[in-house]
């Protein structure tokens, strides 16, 4: 990408480009979920329904999907939003009440739409790179937990290491990321299917 002709000043335009969705989504979201979600949730709560505090909960985390959507971004992120500023009302205990018993599903279709999105013929075709890569992250994330547990907490290396080893595979949020980046052009398919693997 960055030897062809502008390629720099390409790849510096879609990281600006994604930079300023990405704000001002987090903006819009962030006002609107101050502004009214807490009213919205105020006055569902005085119904004393638990069908229509479920119903508000998955109507929102709807909405401010498919505004991230509209904005070029992933849906997911705008999941993971709603998410964000459902925790910051005061309702956040209720909601994590209700969410309860669907958590475990939600979370599973999650990992099953992230499964059905990798190419197994692809997987095949670079497991040697692929576990070259997975082996480097476990690496690299063990040794820098272990040395910040070691010089800045004081912990034995032997306590360090085993810590950094339980804390060492990739987050969830990286699908996320990886999404968000494919979608605005920032990293090609191919790399981005190489690392959902990796993680």
């Amino acid at each position: 990408l960055l030897a062809a002709g502008g390629g720099s000043a390409a790849l510096l335009s879609a990281l600006g480009v994604a930079a300023g969705k990405t704000v001002l989504a987090l903006a819009g979201i962030v006002i609107s979920g101050r502004l009214f979600l807490e009213r919205l949730f105020r006055l569902v709560a005085n119904t004393n329904s638990q069908e229509a505090f479920i119903a508000t909960i998955v109507f929102t985390v709807l909405a401010t999907s498919a505004a991230t959507e509209l904005l070029g971004l992933s849906d997911t992120l705008g999941a993971f939003l709603a998410g964000v500023m459902l925790a910051e009302t005061k309702y956040a205990h209720q909601v994590e009440a209700d969410i309860k018993p669907f958590r475990g599903l939600l979370l599973g279709l999650f990992f099953i739409t992230v499964g059905f999105s990798i190419n197994l013929q692809f997987a095949m075709a670079n497991a040697g790179v692929v576990l070259s890569l997975v082996v480097g992250l476990i690496a690299v994330k063990a040794g820098i937990i272990a040395l910040v547990m070691t010089i800045f907490l004081g912990r034995s290396m032997s306590s360090a290491i085993r810590t950094g080893l339980l804390l060492s595979q990739g987050g969830e949020f990286a699908f996320v990321v990886l999404g968000i980046a494919q979608t605005v052009g920032i990293i090609p398919p191919d790399l981005s299917q190489l690392l959902m693997l990796v993680v």
